[in-house]
């Protein structure tokens, strides 16, 4: 691979004031009681003059650097991907070197509040988007990346809005977006064909679908609820759509959430609904998404709401001539935002207590260059962020289809309820989209997430 030098062409010097510099690597706890390392004020200015002149001249220290990075992909090929960009980056740079530690899903959550909570926070470490980082903000652990942003245009330029916004929190951007995913209806082509049927793009087209494909005999929509995270996929795509933004975004606060939008109530009972014409399959409880996979594929649905990470596999399943996709339908009457995508950019974070902020962020431009974006699908299964990284060559058709409605047609992300909201609450609402399905009334529901949205409000 050729070793690059970060000094972009097009790089934008810029001449930043000390105070300024002070509050990139400064960090302020919150009151759980968390306090950052004391720098001397010598230190404090060391690491000013390293920021400042790497802003101006985009050159990082000579000194010894160890970055900490913490990143929450163990599998084999991952790992691999990772621990490379890690040494190629330490052959262009000799002085800097890694350790690296990697976690699966709750395992990271859990080793981060830890790390958090013992302010003892990794250089560069991982987050969802949405409120999982905004808490890494408030507790004072994260890097504003303005100021980096500025002096290199051309960086922010590489990636798309709509991934910056994963990472925005009050107006800046505290997130360095390197991979997304996202939500999409697969459709069996062959059934669509037979029946004559036609992508729907409303909600009521998607019920007309629905009711064809029963009246012939076939289930209409696959859908495993065994772990209810798939219902948290579409009532993050009706929740967005049935509840005004302002409303919505209020409840989604911990502090301000009260849930007490009639929308909500619409939402559960629409998909209740669903179930009760016949149109989900049985046994939605028992079914793990895998399974619904596997009788999608077969061919025993027309419909399934599954992800991008499951367009190559389906391709192996079924051939890929055999399915295709659209995006989620708008409802007709939506008083929220339509033609979203369920879905979000992973990120990676600066800690504010890193002794070279400097460096994490070069390395991070590093990582996010076209050429290891263009390695990423090639080398894993991850879908990489920065215009241009997903080609002919390392992406399918279908794919490349859906990053270009994603990055350019749509209305940007809904951010998954699950980090979207506070845990207290969202698990409260996980349980509930279980119950929902065994005949819950949707306005119980609703009480239940009203009364723990209370408790999170009051005790904080």
């Amino acid at each position: 691979m050729k070793k690059q030098n970060f000094l972009h062409k097009g790089w934008a010097y810029r001449s930043v004031s000390i105070m300024l510099i002070f509050a990139l690597i400064a960090g302020c706890f919150s009151a759980c009681g968390t306090a950052a390392p004391q720098a001397s004020a010598a230190e404090s200015a060391a690491k000013a003059d390293a920021v400042q002149k790497y802003l101006e001249t985009g050159e990082i220290t000579d000194q010894p650097v160890t970055l900490r990075w913490l990143h929450r992909f163990p599998s084999e090929e991952e790992a691999a991907y990772f621990q490379s960009l890690a040494d190629e980056y330490t052959q262009m740079h000799p002085n800097v070197t890694f350790q690296i530690d990697t976690a699966s899903d709750d395992a990271m959550k859990e080793k981060l509040r830890v790390m958090v909570g013992g302010g003892d926070v990794p250089d560069i470490y991982y987050s969802w988007s949405g409120e999982f980082a905004a808490k890494f903000v408030r507790a004072g652990v994260a890097v504003d990346l303005t100021a980096y942003q500025e002096a290199d245009p051309e960086w922010k330029s590489s990636i798309s809005e709509v991934y910056w916004d994963d990472g925005d929190v009050d107006g800046a951007d505290y997130g360095v977006p390197f991979r997304f995913t996202g939500g999409a209806m697969m459709y069996n082509k062959g059934i669509f064909q037979e029946l004559g049927l036609s992508e729907p793009t409303t909600w009521g087209e998607f019920e007309n679908v629905c009711q064809k494909l029963l009246d012939a005999g076939y289930t209409p929509m696959m859908y495993g609820n065994a772990q209810p995270w798939i219902s948290a996929w579409w009532f993050t795509a009706l929740f967005e759509q049935m509840v005004p933004q302002d409303i919505r975004e209020t409840d989604y606060n911990a502090d301000t959430g009260e849930w007490t939008d009639e929308g909500y109530v619409k939402a559960l009972a629409l998909m209740q609904e669903m179930q009760n014409k016949g149109y989900l399959n049985d046994n939605i409880n028992s079914m793990t998404d895998d399974q619904a996979t596997e009788m999608f594929a077969a061919g025993m649905g027309g419909m399934f709401y599954t992800g991008l990470y499951n367009f190559d596999p389906m391709d192996e399943k079924m051939g890929s001539e055999n399915w295709d996709w659209f995006p989620f339908p708008s409802l007709e009457d939506a008083v929220g935002r339509t033609n979203t995508v369920v879905g979000a950019s992973d990120l990676f974070i600066v800690s504010s207590q890193s002794e070279h902020p400097e460096v994490a962020v070069d390395f991070l431009k590093f990582l996010t260059s076209k050429e290891n974006q263009t390695r990423l699908p090639a080398e894993t299964w991850l879908t990489p962020v920065v215009e241009g990284s997903s080609t002919q060559d390392n992406s399918s058709a279908k794919e490349l289809d859906f990053i270009e409605y994603v990055a350019n047609e749509s209305n940007g992300f809904s951010e998954y309820l699950d980090t979207a909201t506070d845990a207290r609450v969202c698990d409260v609402l996980l349980e509930n989209f279980q119950l929902l399905y065994d005949g819950k009334a949707p306005e119980e529901i609703m009480k239940e997430v009203q009364q723990i949205a209370k408790t999170v409000r009051e005790e904080g």
